[in-house]
């Protein structure tokens, strides 16, 4: 495509011309208005030229000629930087005259007096008293430095409003710094403490901690720890200290157009592209971060909706592994859960027993809870609960009567003896009549049991019963609200309810899950699912044709 030659008659169909062969090599999105104003006679010196350039080289022009201007703004600006300093020798490479200038300088200086500590010799700026105290030990290290850096790569946005989500490599700064809260994993509050920076501004420092710093690309992730991390939050940069990194045995190499961080094994920890003069760390910046965050809350969220279990038992669970086959991330909070708050708001609960049997069977506490409004799907109105004070390990029996309790405490009788080698030798209840007839004290009698009853209208005697009960019903209703089952399906959501306690940690096992304290074995919790998800059975119905479907869909209600 050729272009006419542009005279003073003909520039609208000169610049036609030119727009369309800048279109058809990809160039002219590159000028037509990503571009700033004050890159308009960049632009036209393009436009004008004889022969356009490609695509890449465009962009490489537009980087030196953005480069050359922040250059230009660091010359202007270097005379400000408060922490500039001449190198050892400097003295040396002056002339006479300047050190016969210099030495009358320094005899009028005995007589300028300090307005700080009141002696002669030097000005307030120069006062060896700003070296003192605690914050200032942090002010006097080079950190004007920082801003220099941080300045030049300013340069490259085009909102200076927006904070830099990406972190930097700087030899010059003597800390690693931080200026977003979010992805501390370890913060401490730190006192009055300042950051030095340039042209005597100073930013305060709100806390040091251990900044995970997550860095994904296409073969690994890793995390690397950044420890003393200082938490400034006036600063748009987050930077990563060389000497801190090289104090704790790393090696940083620098090359032209990268920078490699190794570990003291030689393993590749970070690597940073050098743009300009600075080098930001690759596939690591906090959108990532809070991605990979997000993403921490959303798996620990379907755990909780799964387990019905609160935050803080669940992430004590997995950090101490009581339980296996629960991945979680670095997840430690969430927001307010709606059903938890319509559906687990009470009063206070009773204070905690301060004594434990150490034998399992060696003590039972039961319970009743019922009648409930609506019968189950097996016919039941009550449940009987049967909670070991040894492991607190529990099992539960639907009943549709009171008088079946009786039934109900044989049977668990024979499970529980045969599962432990162990008698029972104590059972604990209040004075309901369901427990308290002829019939029940003429068994216990029999199998050489003691009773143990509560005060009358005491049910804090037998608060690890009563206790059981209301978590077992709150958690159900918790389930069902979830899980949009019908009412008449409560048992079922008591029972799943009481199969996923029995595997979460107790704080009267110190961490352990009854499940471990009842069999010796830890959880594994990988095939739990969320109650009232979608679930297909197979059909084993033997009248099927070839062509029929070999599922029916259902909803899961619990666990067997």
């Amino acid at each position: 495509m050729r272009i006419e030659l542009l005279t003073k008659d003909n520039y609208d169909s000169w610049s036609m011309q030119v727009e369309a062969l800048m279109t058809k090599n990809g160039t002219w999105k590159y000028t037509s208005g990503d571009l700033p104003p004050s890159f308009e006679n960049f632009r036209c010196a393009i436009e004008s030229r004889d022969e356009l350039p490609g695509a890449e080289a465009l962009k490489i022009k537009i980087l030196e000629e953005s480069e050359a201007r922040c250059q230009k703004k660091r010359d202007e600006a270097a005379g400000a930087m408060v922490a500039w300093k001449k190198p050892k020798g400097a003295w040396k490479k002056q002339n006479s005259s300047q050190r016969n200038e210099n030495h009358t300088n320094s005899n009028t200086n005995t007589k300028i007096k300090c307005f700080k500590c009141r002696k002669f010799g030097h000005k307030v700026t120069e006062c060896p008293q700003n070296a003192k105290g605690h914050g200032a030990k942090v002010a006097q290290e080079p950190d004007a430095y920082i801003v220099c850096e941080a300045d030049q790569n300013m340069a490259y946005k085009t909102n200076s409003n927006n904070k830099d989500g990406c972190w930097y490599l700087d030899s010059g700064s003597t800390f690693h710094v931080c200026h977003s809260e979010n992805i501390f994993v370890d913060v401490t509050k730190v006192g009055r403490e300042k950051l030095n920076l340039a042209s005597n501004v100073s930013a305060d420092i709100e806390a040091k901690g251990i900044v995970q710093l997550k860095i994904s690309d296409e073969s690994t992730n890793r995390t690397v720890n950044l420890e003393e991390t200082l938490l400034v939050p006036n600063l748009r940069t987050n930077l990563i200290s060389v000497s801190k990194i090289t104090d704790r045995g790393h090696e940083v190499i620098f090359r032209k157009s990268e920078a490699i961080v190794k570990g003291s094994d030689g393993s590749i920890k970070m690597m940073a592209d050098r743009i300009g003069n600075l080098y930001y760390i690759r596939n690591a910046d906090e959108k990532a971060q809070a991605a990979s965050e997000d993403q921490d809350r959303g798996k620990l969220a379907l755990w909780h909706r799964r387990m019905d279990l609160n935050v803080r038992d669940l992430v004590e669970m997995t950090k101490k592994r009581s339980i296996s086959g629960v991945s979680i991330g670095h997840a430690s909070n969430l927001p307010p859960c709606d059903t938890c708050m319509k559906d687990k708001l009470t009063q206070l609960s009773f204070t905690h027993s301060t004594s434990r049997s150490t034998e399992r069977l060696s003590i039972v506490h039961t319970d009743l809870c019922g009648p409930m409004r609506i019968q189950s799907k097996g016919g039941a109105f009550y449940f009987v609960t049967f909670v070991d004070d040894c492991t607190r390990w529990c099992e539960i029996y639907f009943i549709k009567q009171k008088s079946d309790v009786l039934n109900a405490f044989k049977e668990f009788k024979t499970y529980a003896e045969n599962q432990t080698g162990k008698r029972i030798k104590h059972l604990q209840s209040d004075n309901g009549r369901e427990y308290c007839n002829g019939e029940f004290d003429t068994f216990l009698k029999e199998q050489g049991i003691r009773r143990r009853l509560t005060v009358p209208h005491t049910p804090q005697q037998n608060g690890v019963a009563e206790r059981k009960n209301r978590t077992l019903v709150e958690m159900a209703r918790c389930i069902m609200f979830q899980g949009n089952l019908q009412m008449s399906f409560w048992a079922e959501a008591v029972h799943a309810a009481n199969y996923i306690r029995n595997r979460c940690a107790s704080r009267s096992l110190e961490g352990r899950t009854p499940y471990e304290g009842w069999t010796g074995k830890i959880p594994d919790l990988r095939h739990l699912r969320v109650i009232g998800t979608r679930a297909y059975i197979l059909d084993k119905t033997p009248a099927k044709g070839k062509f029929d479907a070999r599922a029916k869909e259902g909803v899961l209600v619990g666990y067997s």
